[in-house]
């Protein structure tokens, strides 16, 4: 009976090895070209490489933002509410036009006592 166990532990872990695959991390360089910061607004502009070809990838690089400018702002945001909006354009296009390429975000900070932190508000994110 300890060898069938034995062996079924070994199928399992070699099943577990060959569905494990080298995904690799690939890094985005993306530039904030504009960050305004009002009595209860963020603004942020950002540029982001053209290169990119899902709407999840650039879903990721918004809540990456999102939680980066939390973090710089924690000290100053407090228990304030504030609305975190993050405009997102390719390096192709033509930022000072203010035509977003892949839309924007925007997130609740402190929404309520009971919503404390980054909380989605509205995702008008596409990839064209």
């Amino acid at each position: 009976m300890k060898k069938i166990y034995g062996i079924l532990f070994i199928f399992a872990l070699i099943f577990t090895l060959i569905g494990c695959t080298n995904n690799e991390v690939e890094d985005v360089e993306i530039t904030i070209k504009n960050e305004e910061i009002f009595s209860d607004k963020i603004n942020i502009d950002v540029v982001v490489p053209n290169k990119i070809k899902t709407i999840e990838e650039i879903e990721e690089i918004a809540y990456n933002i999102a939680s980066q400018v939390y973090e710089k702002h924690f000290e100053s945001i407090g228990t304030s509410t504030y609305l975190l909006t993050i405009n997102l354009y390719d390096s192709s296009s033509s930022y000072d036009s203010k035509d977003m390429t892949y839309g924007m975000i925007t997130f609740d900070i402190n929404k309520s006592l009971e919503q404390p932190g980054l909380s989605l508000n509205t995702n008008s994110l596409s990839i064209e």
